[in-house]
């Protein structure tokens, strides 16, 4: 279709000079190509000319069909008689390709064949017959590599124009990308995830992504589709090509063969030379100017031996003589002018000769020269990035021209091949254009840099016009969003526009938007790029570490990045930009979150990098890389290793090593971080010489020839040497202090210390020792090097030993009573090893076997994965089964830290040497946390209980309780969060916590049932009997006097009077979730529990067999997860995991009505709902994250909202029906994110706290009547968040 649109627009003139749309416009109604309204809008024009102008617009939203129909009415009318059936000739050659191959080609960005094209048909029929093969291939690649334009990039898009060939071999795709010379690692992951959208990769993006996270994306995207060929258009480096081996055919175009010998034995060459013939350049030479080749004049004939073969020179020749036409003085004039120095257009420009490229800049001066007034609208494209294709929508702003106007410049230009055409990736009607980088190049050397300043300054102006706002701020989504977004701080500098990038990159709305139509990165280059053009270097710092910090909340479009930088640092330009944004809103929407404590900001201080599988992570002597070994699924369901190198400061991938052939366990840097040590499940341990490219067959020549094991590097092995001594898998391995040697250990206790530089007797290593220390049913665990190399160690199940280095004589074995080791760390000059077992990390003095405890957690919940202890040896930082890491002062035993950020065990922990930062990994990802300010104070962690009290008389006296770390509950009193009192730690932990209706006391109970009451005033505490048997979930004080209720998983809920025990309940038959109390009729409670039933209890009596409650078996025996009394208390409401809502007579118990919120998803529990004031609806949260709203009164059912959350809605929380108004807060729920919504159900505001991505621990919350105050405890932080009050807001 756009083949059509394109040859319409292309020939625009010869329809201006000769159609008159008035004589076919009936036949055009009557055939329902142009509706009544189009025929009156064309005929409405005054002149023909003007007629077909609005006609051909009209007709670029037409289907093929339609346009079909269009050409016959040109050819004849409905009489049958020829009405322009020379018009109709230029358009019906457009339809060699049927309509679904020409869509597959447009869809995939394929380019329109060129102006003139000459038909090299042996060359296109080699291209084809290699396609064929490489179809029957899963991985393959077709390489055409020749000069500078020998017409590559033309014989690539004109071999898949072939019916036969797409339907057959590639009906699933072409899809056709253009790379040029890219020299960043960014640049190439942008390339990967331009490729991705084409393909309408439904994938969503991390910042953090490496080139190889995106290759395997891509990977898997390929592999769920057959039949499918990429493009790649002028590659020039191994490693574009290695990031695209995706396991498909690939057809490349390369000026540099070299960059596919990596491949070489995958691929089928086909060479383009400037070997085209005299004929076939005077073939060319005569379309131009619209003749026959044997009607040119002799003298043409020189010219065509000065093209010396060149598709690319006879192309501009041809257009420069265009306008001219076959005029044989035109010609002898052309002639001479190339004789007056262009000789050197026969040798290639990847040669280097300088000559060559002042000579064709001549000819393409030459062929300017006829249109100079168009040279300055081609100049445009000098600033514009190389290999990006320029829609039209752009070219419209910059020009101020509107799509007609500039399709006859670019229409121009493509006459004379000075640009590409293509249909635009953002409108399928519309076209873009790029021109060839070697003219660019050429160009770019003749104009000066202030010319391109002018150029940059004039796109910039209309940029800032176009995206104004009466505020005088900017809105990037009134732009072209296919390429401005992504330039406009690249053009803002270039341009010298240092006050204009100061003020939109300052500006958070700004930033906003950039994120959402391009990604967080791409801005932070941008930052980082130009960073000489701003101000002031601070602040760029600033908004950096703000963006870095929250790069995985900015790219939701849901979230707000005014209320995000309100949680900044108070001292933080971004805070104050946010705050300055606040002041000016009339809806006071925001939130300040008032006991913010400038140290917690370090525990945001950390970046995540998802790499799933992780096995082991380790830094490298200065910590500017990570290597991260683990497995990998493979397409074909196999398992397989992987090594993987990054930069620890911008996360890009540095190497990717290969070799192994199953799980990689471990990994271990030598002293000077070039090379790395794995060990494998295959058996083998291997080592990788660290910072050497990867696109080279690898430089040994150091190394001896004579050792097998390093041989010249294999495509599947890029190892520089392999030991193969273990029998079983090796769990461990890692140098020497001096680099010397290697200590490796298998699964079945064997150690070997070997040396792998020294050769002796054949042996291609030599072994200084082989220990075997082993258990009949528990696997090796770990052994290392003690640091002055001295001594190594091997432990199994219980057991440390200590074996001399020197002599391999046993010194000293450790053991544990029976707790498995899970590994060990020498200490203080060696005179200390340090054993982590379960929960215990031990210190043992190695000369006379003395053991103490550094800690001994009570809490039996988590053990200690792994452990490291700082360059000073003054902190032990421990990865936990809790997926947080702990840091612990060695000499006071002090927990000072908990990290969050991963979601199930942590396997590795490890300091740089500095102290500054600290690595931690586990199977999804590895987290980089800045630990360069630790305070040698407790921990201040919340654990997940609260209970909130607010002062009816004081607004600003607020009292907050939880429980801590530590397990002991704490009181703190004030916005800003003051400790006043905390009780003393208990042994086990704390499951719930209430406060009194006074503030007087706080009552909580532990996971094995106690339940005590603390006194906040005088700090003691009292013990309640009897105990629960089982975890205390639910604490509840009533609002009518001191009563409190104490919900148990030992199936019973206890009610409590004055302190003292009154009455227990018993009937539920499992769990007891929590209790609600009615507030109108007193001594009434309800419950629900895992038994699947809801019962309402007669509290007045205290003897337990006269409470009578009635059941309601609402759910068999599924769990009810939450239940509610309507504030009429006319009805019930519950919710369980079968996923209904359930409402029923508060009366008599009897079923009132069902809700299903989710029919389809499987997951689809219901884990919370909450009465609206009026008892009008329900609201309901699922576990899917959704949010419900049930109508009670009507038959509109459920009503899913559209906005949902990424996790379970843990909590629906209701406005007081005091403060109800249509426009303002109504309901609020709460996941990891906690989203706030209007009585309609319209998403209003969402607040994504700072320590969201610190783990997924269900969050606590409490709010005031009117949402001015939230309470919020996620991730162990504390928030007290208030309401930042708008100037229009009633104060009162």
């Amino acid at each position: 279709m756009m083949d059509v649109i394109q040859k319409l627009y292309l020939e625009k003139q010869a329809f201006k000079d000769d159609l008159r749309p008035k004589y076919i416009m009936d036949d055009l109604c009557q055939r329902n190509i142009v509706t009544l309204k189009e025929c009156i809008q064309i005929l409405a024009k005054k002149d023909p000319p003007d007629q077909v102008e609005e006609l051909l617009n009209i007709l670029r939203f037409k289907n093929s069909y339609e346009l079909k129909e269009f050409i016959q009415v040109l050819e004849k009318d409905q009489n049958g008689c020829n009405t322009y059936p020379w018009l109709a000739a230029k358009l019906d050659t457009t339809f060699n390709l049927n309509e679904d191959v020409s869509k597959i080609l447009n869809d995939g960005n394929v380019p329109f064949p060129v102006n003139n094209l000459l038909l090299r048909e042996d060359k296109l029929q080699n291209i084809r017959n290699c396609l064929k093969v490489a179809a029957t291939k899963k991985r393959h690649w077709v390489v055409l590599h020749g000069s500078f334009g020998s017409g590559k990039s033309v014989l690539a898009a004109e071999a898949v124009r072939d019916n036969d060939l797409i339907k057959e071999k590639f009906s699933n795709g072409v899809y056709w990308l253009q790379i040029g010379k890219l020299r960043e690692d960014e640049a190439i992951k942008n390339k990967i995830k331009k490729m991705l959208k084409l393909m309408d990769c439904k994938n969503e993006f991390h910042p953090n992504d490496s080139i190889s996270d995106l290759t395997l994306i891509f990977k898997k995207e390929v592999s769920n589709r057959q039949k499918i060929l990429l493009i790649l258009d002028e590659v020039w480096d191994t490693n574009v090509v290695k990031a695209f081996d995706v396991g498909c055919p690939i057809l490349v175009t390369t000026n540099v063969r070299s960059a596919m010998d990596m491949f070489s034995s995958f691929c089928s060459f086909v060479e383009c030379r400037d070997d085209l013939s005299l004929k076939e350049i005077s073939y060319i030479l005569s379309k131009y100017v619209r003749c026959e080749p044997y009607q040119l004049p002799d003298i043409v004939n020189s010219i065509c031996e000065k093209c010396k073969g060149s598709p690319l020179v006879a192309s501009l020749i041809g257009s420069l003589m265009s306008d001219a036409g076959n005029n044989e003085k035109k010609w002898e004039d052309l002639n001479r002018r190339l004789e007056s120095g262009t000789g050197t257009l026969r040798r290639r420009m990847n040669s280097g000769d300088s000559k060559y490229s002042k000579d064709l800049g001549k000819l393409i001066n030459l062929c300017l020269e006829p249109i100079q007034h168009l040279k300055d609208y081609y100049l445009d494209f000098l600033i514009f990035d190389r290999d990006v294709s320029i829609s039209i929508e752009v070219l419209e702003v910059l020009w101020g021209l509107n799509y007609s106007e500039v399709f006859d410049i670019m229409r121009q230009l493509y006459n004379r091949c000075f640009v590409d055409m293509k249909q635009s990736a953002e409108d399928e009607h519309s076209f873009s254009y790029s021109s060839h980088d070697l003219y660019l190049e050429i160009l770019d050397e003749q104009i000066g840099n202030t010319d391109k300043k002018e150029h940059h300054k004039k796109l910039i102006k209309k940029i800032l016009e176009l995206s104004a706002m009466p505020d005088g701020k900017h809105d990037l989504t009134k732009v072209p969003k296919n390429y401005i977004p992504f330039t406009i701080g690249y053009h803002l500098f270039e341009a010298e526009e240092y006050e204009m990038l100061d003020e939109l990159f300052m500006d958070l709305k700004f930033i906003e938007q950039k994120i959402h139509l391009t990604e967080s990165v791409d801005i932070l280059y941008d930052y980082q790029y130009f960073r000489s053009g701003f101000k002031n270097e601070e602040y760029v710092e600033m908004f950096e570490q703000f963006i870095n910090r929250n790069a995985n909340s900015l790219i939701h479009k849901s979230c707000d990045i005014i209320q995000l930088a309100l949680f900044e640092p108070n001292d933080s330009i971004v805070y104050k930009k946010a705050k300055d944004y606040t002041s000016t809103m009339k809806d006071g929407k925001y939130y300040e979150w008032c006991n913010k404590d400038e140290n917690v900001h370090s525990l945001f201080n950390c970046t995540i990098k998802f790499c799933e599988g992780s096995k082991h992570a380790v830094f490298n002597h200065n910590a500017s890389l990570v290597a991260v070994v683990g497995s990998k699924n493979l397409p074909d369901g196999r398992t397989n290793g992987f090594v993987l190198v990054w930069s620890s400061s911008t996360f890009d991938e540095s190497q990717e090593l290969y070799g192994h052939t199953d799980i990689i366990n471990y990994c271990s840097f030598n002293s000077k971080g070039d090379q790395l040590v794995t060990a494998s499940a295959d058996k083998t341990v291997k080592i990788f010489k660290i910072g050497e490219s990867l696109t080279s067959s690898g430089n040994h020549s150091k190394k001896r020839a004579s050792i097998p094991n390093l041989q010249p590097m294999k495509l599947n092995d890029n190892s520089i040497f392999t030991f193969t001594e273990h029998c079983n898998e090796v769990v461990c391995c890692s140098f020497s202090p001096d680099d010397n040697y290697i200590i490796s250990s298998d699964v079945t206790g064997v150690t070997y210390v070997w040396d792998f530089i020294t050769e002796k007797d054949g042996q291609y290593w030599t072994f200084k020792h082989k220990k075997i220390h082993t258990h009949l049913k528990h696997p090796f665990s770990f052994s290392c090097f003690s640091s002055d190399g001295k001594t190594f160690g091997t432990s199994v199940y219980d057991s440390i030993k200590l074996w001399d280095f020197k002599t391999g004589e046993l010194k000293r074995e450790f053991f544990h009573d029976e707790y498995l080791v899970n590994s060990f760390m020498f200490a203080k000059n060696d005179s200390h090893i340090l054993s982590i077992h379960d929960s215990i990390i031990s210190d043992w003095t190695i000369a006379d076997e003395n053991k103490k405890s550094i800690i001994d957690s009570h809490d039996k919940s988590f053990v200690i994965c792994s452990s490291c202890l700082s360059p000073d040896e003054e902190y032990i930082a421990c990865g936990t089964s809790s997926a947080s890491v702990i840091i612990i002062n060695v000499k006071s035993q002090i927990i000072v830290n908990n990290l969050r950020g991963h979601n199930d065990d942590v396997v590795n922990v490890m300091f740089s040497k500095d102290g500054m930062k600290l690595l931690s990994v586990s199977s999804t990802r590895f987290i980089i946390h800045d630990v360069s300010f630790i305070k040698d104070t407790p921990l201040v962690s919340y654990e997940g209980n609260l209970s909130v009290h607010l002062a009816v008389e004081t607004p600003q006296e607020i009292t907050v309780a939880s429980s801590n770390y530590f397990n002991s509950v704490e009181v703190r009193k004030g916005f800003d969060g003051q400790l006043v009192s905390k009780s003393s730690p208990e042994d086990n932990c704390i499951s719930a916590c209430s406060l009194s209706n006074d503030c007087s006391k706080i009552v909580y109970g532990t996971k094995s049932g106690a339940l005590k009451v603390f006194s906040i005033a005088t700090k003691c505490t009292l013990e309640l009997l009897p105990y629960h048997s089982n975890q205390v979930n639910y604490i509840l004080h009533s609002k009518h006097d001191s009563t409190f209720f104490t919900c148990s998983a030992d199936k019973t809920i206890k009610v409590w009077k004055n302190d003292s025990h009154y009455s227990t309940l018993i009937g539920h038959t499992h769990a007891v979730v929590r209790c609600v109390e009615f507030t109108k009729s007193k001594n009434k409670l309800l419950s629900c529990s895992k038994d699947g039933s809801l019962r309402v209890w007669d509290i007045s009596h205290s003897t337990s067999h006269k409470y009578r409650p009635f059941v309601i078996e609402g759910h068999g025996n599924q769990d009810v997860t939450f239940c509610d009394i309507s504030p009429n208390e006319n009805y019930l409401a519950s919710t369980s995991v079968d996923g209904t809502v359930k409402v029923w007579h508060a009366e008599n118990g009897e079923l009132c009505k069902v809700f299903y919120p989710e029919q389809e998803d499987l997951n689809k529990a219901v884990r919370c709902c909450r009465f609206s004031s009026s008892t009008q609806v329900l609201i309901a949260g699922l576990d899917n994250g959704k949010v419900v709203i049930c109508d009670l009164l009507g038959n509109q059912g459920v009503r899913v909202l559209s906005s949902c959350h990424d996790s379970v809605v843990q909590r629906i929380m209701m406005v007081d029906n005091n403060y109800e108004t249509s426009n303002d807060y109504f309901f609020l729920s709460i996941s990891n994110s906690i989203k706030l919504w209007t009585r309609q159900g319209k998403l209003l505001h969402t607040i994504l706290l700072p320590s969201s991505f610190m783990g997924s621990e269900p969050p606590c919350i409490w709010t005031s009547d009117n949402f001015d105050i939230l309470v919020v405890i996620l991730n162990s932080i504390l928030y007290i968040l208030k309401r930042i009050k708008s100037i229009s807001t009633d104060l009162n």
